[in-house]
Formats: C-alpha cells, structure tokens, sequence
C-alpha cells in the first residue's frame, strides 16, 4: 500500500485541525472538573504536574519548574478559567505553534504573563479582566500527560498590595491565605504587623 504525501498546506490544516480539537477535548474536561463539587478527602489534582503562579506588577505570570525532556519540547497551550457557583468560563487562552521547539516558561523570570503574547503564539480567547475574589485555575498543556497546573485568587495584603490567595476545598470561594510562601508574613510581621 502507498502512503499519499500530504502537501505543506495540507500539513498545516491538519495541524491546526488536531489543535483544535485538542483544545475543545481540554475546555470540555476543564468545564466538568470545575462544575463538579469537590472534597478535600476525595479531591485530586485536576492536572498531572503542579504549576506556578506569580506576580508580575500585579497581574499573574505561569510557569512551571518540572517541565518534561526540555529539550525535545514543542508547543503548549496555556488557559485561565474562572470557577462561579453554577459554571465556569474561559478567561483567557493562548496557543504556541506545535510544529516548532518553543521557548518554554520553565521559572518566574520566564513566565506566560496573563493576558500578553508568547513567542509563535496565537490568541484563541481574549483575555477577559480579573477580578479580586474570584477562583481560578490556569493550565499549561503540553500535550498528553504534560499538564501543569494552579488554583489561585487574586486578592490584597494587609498594607493593600496586590496578593495571590488560595482557593479554599471546593474551589467555591477564596481564602485570605497568601498563596506562595514568599508573600506569607513572617513571625516578625504576624507578632508586631511590619
């Protein structure tokens, strides 16, 4: 049997067919996981690797340090949705080109800004405004069991400074808890507030 020889234009419309549907399998898990009641007993992780969050001047920045084979890795997708009592919507998405070795956001100085453009990436959803008080998720998808991932609020300090909180169990509502260790107060704060 011959195999037919796909023309480059052929090529890029599957490419971006695949992609597509990618996509749409992700949004489809997505939207049931985060309209599902979790516990904290019976809760897993909703994706395969823990990712990182940040901010950069405010607005969360994505990353992950435990990226698979570096040097072998194409393309990502990387999406933020909103979890609201009855439903959950997509934020923002943003997909790098898959047929190309792409810069990875492997630390917090080379991390996916909410919101702005990735190298050979492309726009899929508008990023939407966040808001303080509303739980989030964000995944980077790099394919079949390559997914990192992190809950997160927006949220202020004491002092009113832009600060990343956690979610609390059942992802219905955020926790005044700072996220990240380095934005947690120390003994000297807690004890004397400075």
């Amino acid at each position: 049997m011959r195999r037919q020889r796909l023309e480059p234009s052929s090529r890029t419309k599957m490419t971006s067919s695949w992609c597509q549907i990618r996509l749409a399998l992700s949004a489809s898990v997505l939207t049931g996981l985060l309209g599902m009641p979790h516990t904290a007993s019976a809760m897993s992780k909703l994706f395969e690797n823990d990712g990182r969050v940040v901010l950069r001047n405010g607005v969360p920045c994505f990353f992950s340090d435990n990226f698979f084979n570096k040097e072998q890795w194409a393309g990502f997708n990387v999406y933020v949705a909103a979890k609201t009592p009855s439903s959950s919507k997509f934020m923002w998405l943003l997909s790098t080109d898959r047929s190309k070795k792409v810069l990875i956001p492997d630390s917090a100085e080379r991390c996916v800004l909410y919101g702005n453009p990735w190298p050979m990436s492309t726009v899929i959803n508008a990023p939407a405004p966040l808001q303080e008080g509303v739980p989030y998720l964000f995944v980077i998808s790099a394919g079949d069991h390559n997914e990192h991932g992190e809950e997160f609020c927006l949220g202020r300090s004491p002092t009113g400074a832009p600060l990343l909180t956690k979610w609390n169990y059942d992802g219905s509502h955020c926790l005044g808890e700072p996220l990240n260790d380095a934005d947690k107060p120390s003994i000297w704060q807690r004890l004397f507030g400075k």
